[in-house]
């Protein structure tokens, strides 16, 4: 055992020196002798095993730096996209907010007596919408009964109200009965809330000639 371990650290002896001898060769081009060429084909292998390794770590910690910091680029693309899509939004509800604005001016011109522009700010959540909240009151000009209109027609009436709020019941409702006229007949009749957002006109004179889509 003795031997043999002798063996192997003379061994490793004579590999240091001859990688010392050669590391500390002078770099001017120069004949190599015969126990360089052994050296140099006995380490060779070796050599091409330790860059290889290297070359293998460098590329794996490379693409692992290029994987991060392409994650940090698309959790910046993430926000951005989000940061465009909320003022697209803000754009859109500007855009129908103008155009709301513009039907209410036309339909207010075509409307002589006095008005008031209110504005949707609540809403009875139990009722399907039948009954609403305006940011308008009688401060404002409101009184019990006022018709509240859109530029599309009638939503209902004021049935309740305070300083600078009003709760409208709309003809949704059942409770809510409005006279109506159909346009092209003139016929009369009585318009009430009937269910799933439509309404129903009672009490036309059956001899009126009422046809579908009057």
């Amino acid at each position: 055992m003795k031997d043999q371990r002798l063996k192997i650290a003379l061994h490793i002896l004579v590999m240091v020196l001859s990688l010392i001898v050669i590391a500390r060769k002078d770099a001017v081009h120069h004949q190599t002798s015969v126990f360089e060429n052994l050296m140099i084909d006995a380490f060779a292998p070796t050599q091409r095993s330790i860059f290889y390794i290297k070359e293998k770590t460098s590329s794996f910690f490379q693409h692992y730096i290029t994987n991060v910091n392409a994650s940090k680029e698309n959790i910046l693309l993430g926000e951005k996209i989000k940061h465009l899509e909320n003022r697209l939004f803000i754009y859109d509800e500007i855009e129908r907010e103008n155009n709301r604005i513009k039907d209410l001016l036309q339909f207010g011109e075509e409307i002589k007596s006095d008005k008031v522009l209110a504005q949707i700010v609540a809403w009875d959540a139990s009722s399907d919408f039948k009954v609403l909240r305006v940011n308008k009151g009688s401060k404002d000009g409101i009184k019990i009964l006022s018709p509240v209109v859109t530029a599309n027609g009638l939503v209902g009436y004021v049935f309740k109200l305070t300083d600078h709020f009003s709760e409208i019941i709309s003809i949704l409702d059942s409770n809510n009965r409005v006279d109506a006229i159909i346009q092209r007949t003139r016929s009369h009749g009585i318009v009430e809330g009937f269910a799933k957002g439509r309404c129903v006109m009672k009490y036309v004179t059956r001899t009126e000639p009422i046809i579908l889509n009057d």
